[in-house]
């Protein structure tokens, strides 16, 4: 920095002026300019002391540019104002002049920084200041907290000296000892909520006396504060107190058991689970009693009431009687499982809790009319079904229902109990035990279970007894299933019961026909299966199997006149069903109360008929259809090969199904090539036919066929479009395509029908959920008279796609859906589409429907149990056509 003039003012001393390191340079530069001339003429050596000093001027220059990186200003500093040059001959002056511009510039720059270190600044304060603010908060939230957490525990510490101010009370009244140890409650481990309707039952039942006081007093004093409500099934609803009040010893020893809820909530017993009180005389059930009460605490979180450290055994015994007992035993498990699993079923039990509280009546379908109490009644070990009045050769098909049922219902070996307050027999009492079953089997059934009589000693000798009256053997096996379904088991305690009784059910379906079809055509079934499917849709209270045996595909049954058909036409020599195969399971369905109903399928679908007979079809281009070629009186010398095979058919049919119906087919006829064959052509002129009329000939013929042979004619739409109603009134139709116009066409004309709609009940529609099969009506838009025409409908198991593997999953539990809609019939606007109920019956039905998944959950786990593969209930079985049954997505209960 140069020297300033004599003419220019010196700055202040206390101002530290900071320059550039270019502005320092330019000053280097100019000082060693002059220090050049004059050296010059000082010395001889020019150049050296040139270098010399340049030298020096660059390190000069570089300190200048450190120093205004570095150097640091001061604060309220006055700025340095030059004074005016005297004149412009003045050059040292003139540059000092110029440099303090420089300056200026620079000391502009400097102030920007400084306001935006100052503004930087300010904003690191305001920030500071906002968390400094939180952190004040969040540390007066803490003491709130813990001020709320303390007041808790005081309150908790009042409710723990009132608790124990009453058993003082209670053992100055008798009630329990003077001096018990409070039992240690380990922190952390697996606890059981308590039920809002928690009982104390006393076996022997007594209501008065000392120990019956005593528990309503500790009920009480237990129960003191009010919670949430809490039903779970998993959780402790019964204390059950087992003593001898006879006993006059002074033995005041007793065992107390406390369960813990199982992993799997569907364990759960329905009624909740049972703690046990053992004792031998009232002294030890008071002990025990005691001891209960001080292991019950109120959760202050969940606001229940629970029990921590289960499961418990409690054990403990006397010399003297009095009432030092000793603990002899405390066994607090550990919990089975991690927390994070607990957590999850403990989540599951929240979510699932509605399912199972509203899951009443658990019977599907539900019955018409039915009454219920709240006890729970034990099943005896050694029960028995008692046909009542037998006839002197007593009816089959209960003998095998019962050996059945026995065996589905006491799966599970429980612990032996034979009291006489328990259930013992069911007595089974038939009107018309041999009648024969068909379309008007009466079905109907009252069911009667008691409850036991509050005084022990009313209970009869050998046991209480349930009661089934029916009129035919069909209606006491639908009484036995509605029982079956009623009974469940309570793993913990290993027994079998009855809750909420007593029960008193009258029922009977609403559609006297209840189908489930299945193809054996397209994809061979074997023989197992179809049984299994008979077994399943019977828990259902279907009573129809429908078996599309042939098609154009293959033609797997063996006819004794004709058996080149089953040998040419079976996809191999094992897939073909024998006549023997055939009665067996027309008999297992007979036994179970399902009627099989056959269907040889004609005239359509023919290739498998004509590739064995050529001369049953038009010509060799011409095979989806049989010939209408017959003898009439215009051509008396007609071939009649087409009826005289069909008839034998129909006559073997007859031999091995037993039931009225025949079903001949009569879907998809493709009659046009008809026309266009000479020798068809030629019989059609004869008898002046239209290919139309030939048709309807064909359809009256078959159906006059089916007649000869002592059977009723069932056909699909097809055959009724083609022929009207000289069908005759005793053909039942079955609706596959068209919408409910058709059917009240075909009910106005007198002749019944089945629906058996292609959009929700065909199984092979793997988006077709139970909600779409609830919803329908069977009577949409038809008055009483035509809706009496409506027998029932079906759902169709179509084999395209699908065979053995597939066939459980895709049948249930939506076929569950269907079965109470035809069973129990629909209760909201049963002649109305859904997307026209009202406001009102919309909200109802939706409250409906939500029962009806509760019950549907229960099913399928029964439906499991007894090796049903059901699919989850809100699962659908695939997502596009062609794929099979998507399993669960994750971990969870069958009523999940």
């Amino acid at each position: 920095k140069s020297r300033p003039s004599e003419n220019v003012g010196a700055p202040p001393p206390d101002v530290v002026q900071v320059i550039s390191w270019r502005d320092g340079l330019i000053l280097v530069i100019e000082d060693i300019w002059e220090i050049f001339f004059v050296s010059m003429a000082i010395t001889a050596r020019p150049v050296f002391v040139t270098v010399l000093l340049i030298g020096l001027g660059l390190f000069v220059g570089l300190q200048l540019n450190c120093l205004s990186r570095s150097a640091v200003k001061p604060l309220a500093a006055p700025p340095f104002q030059p004074k005016q040059l005297s004149g412009k001959g003045d050059e040292g002056a003139f540059r000092t002049q110029q440099l303090i511009g420089k300056e200026k510039n620079c000391t502009e720059d400097d102030q920007n920084l400084e306001s935006a270190v100052v503004r930087k600044d300010t904003s690191e304060a305001q920030e500071a200041k906002k968390l400094e603010k939180e952190l004040k908060e969040a540390q007066g939230e803490s003491v709130r907290l813990k001020e709320k957490g303390e007041k808790l525990e005081k309150e908790l510490e009042i409710l723990r000296k009132e608790v124990e101010d009453k058993s003082k009370q209670n053992n100055a009244a008798g009630g329990s000892p003077s001096a018990r140890p409070v039992l240690p409650v380990p922190d952390g481990t697996p606890k059981i909520s308590i039920c809002t309707d928690f009982v104390f039952t006393l076996v022997p039942h007594h209501t008065k006396g000392e120990l019956v006081a005593a528990i309503a007093r500790y009920k009480e004093s237990i129960f003191e504060q009010a919670g949430n409500l809490n039903n779970d099934r998993c959780s402790l609803c019964v204390l059950i107190v087992q003593v001898d009040q006879s006993n006059v010893e002074t033995d005041e020893s007793y065992e107390l058991v406390v369960p813990a809820p199982p992993i799997d909530p569907n364990q759960c017993p329905a009624g909740g689970l049972s703690g046990m009180v053992t004792a031998k005389t009232k002294g030890g059930a008071l002990r025990a009693l005691e001891t209960f009460s001080q292991l019950v605490f109120f959760d202050l979180v969940d606001e229940q009431y629970a029990i921590k450290g289960v499961p418990w055994r409690v054990a403990t015994g006397t010399s003297t009687g009095n009432a030092s007992s000793a603990i002899a035993a405390i066994a607090p498990a550990p919990p089975t499982k991690a927390s994070s699993f607990s957590e999850q079923i403990l989540e599951w039990r929240k979510k699932s809790s509605k399912h199972r509280m509203e899951a009443h009546p658990p019977i599907l379908p539900a019955p018409q009319q039915f009454s219920n109490g709240s006890q729970t009644v034990f099943v005896c070990t050694d029960f028995n079904f008692d046909l009542v009045d037998p006839p002197p050769k007593a009816g089959k098909v209960l003998v095998h229902a019962f050996d059945r049922y026995k065996r589905m219902i006491f799966e599970r070996p429980g612990k032996v109990r034979m009291d006489d307050c328990s259930l013992c027999t069911l007595k089974v009492q038939v009107q018309v035990p041999r009648s024969a079953l068909n379309l008007e089997t009466d079905e109907s059934y009252a069911l009667e279970l008691p409850a036991a009589p509050a005084n022990s000693k009313q209970c009869p000798p050998g046991g209480l007894s349930g009661k089934v009256t029916a009129k035919t053997q069909v209606g006491a096996l639908r009484a036995l299933e509605t029982f079956s379904q009623l009974v469940s088991f309570d793993p913990l305690g290993g027994v079998h019961v009855i809750n909420n009784a007593p029960w008193a059910i009258k029922d009977a379906p609403r559609f006297p026909h209840r189908e489930v079809m299945l193809d054996t055509a397209r994809h061979y079934l074997p023989a197992r299966f179809l049984k299994a499917t008979i077994r399943a849709i019977a828990m259902a209270k279907f009573n129809v199997f429908h078996w599309h045996i042939t098609d154009g595909t293959s033609f797997p049954l063996n006819f004794k006149r004709y058996p080149l058909f089953s040998k040419q036409e079976a996809f191999s020599p094992a897939e073909r069903y024998t006549q023997e195969e055939v009665k067996d399971v027309v008999e297992y369905g007979r036994l179970h109360g399902v009627r099989v109903v056959p269907e040889l399928d004609m005239p359509g679908h023919a290739q498998s008929w004509c590739r064995v007979m050529p001369d049953l079809c038009p010509r060799e281009d011409c095979i989806k259809v049989l010939s209408p070629i017959r003898p009439t009186k215009l051509t008396p010398h007609a071939a009649n090969t087409t009826f005289e095979v069909a008839s034998a058919f129909f006559d073997e049919l007859t031999q091995m199904f037993s039931d009225q119906f025949l079903h001949f087919g009569a879907d998809e006829m493709e009659v046009e090539c008809w026309d266009s064959t000479p020798r068809v052509k030629a019989w059609l002129e004869q008898n002046k036919m239209t290919s139309a009329e030939a048709l309807r000939d064909m359809m009256e013929y078959t159906s006059d066929l089916v007649r000869s042979k002592s059977r009723s004619p069932m056909v699909w739409e097809e055959g009724f479009k083609a022929a009207g109603r000289t069908l005759g009134k005793d053909v039942v139709v079955q609706v596959w395509r068209s919408n409910y116009k058709l059917v009240q066409e075909i009910a106005r004309a007198g002749l019944r029908v089945v629906i058996h709609n292609e959009q929700y009940l065909y199984l092979t529609n793997v988006m077709t959920m139970w909600e779409h099969i609830w919803q329908k009506r069977p009577c949409v838009g038809l008055s009483d008279a035509e809706c009496d025409k409506v027998l029932g409908m079906a759902a169709g198991y179509w084999g395209e796609r699908l065979d053995a593997a597939t066939l459980e999953q895709r049948m249930w539990p939506r076929l569950a859906a269907l079965g109470e809609l035809l069973w129990t019939g629909p209760r909201v606007g049963e002649r109305l589409e859904f997307r026209d109920f009202s406001e009102k019956e919309k909200k109802k039905e939706g409250v409906l429907r939500e029962k009806f998944r509760a019950r549907l959950y229960e099913f399928r786990c029964l439906l499991l149990r007894r090796g049903v593969a059901a699919m989850p209930v809100d699962l659908a079985p695939g997502t596009k056509r062609d794929q099979g049954p998507i399993g669960p997505p994750q971990p969870a209960s069958c009523l999940e």
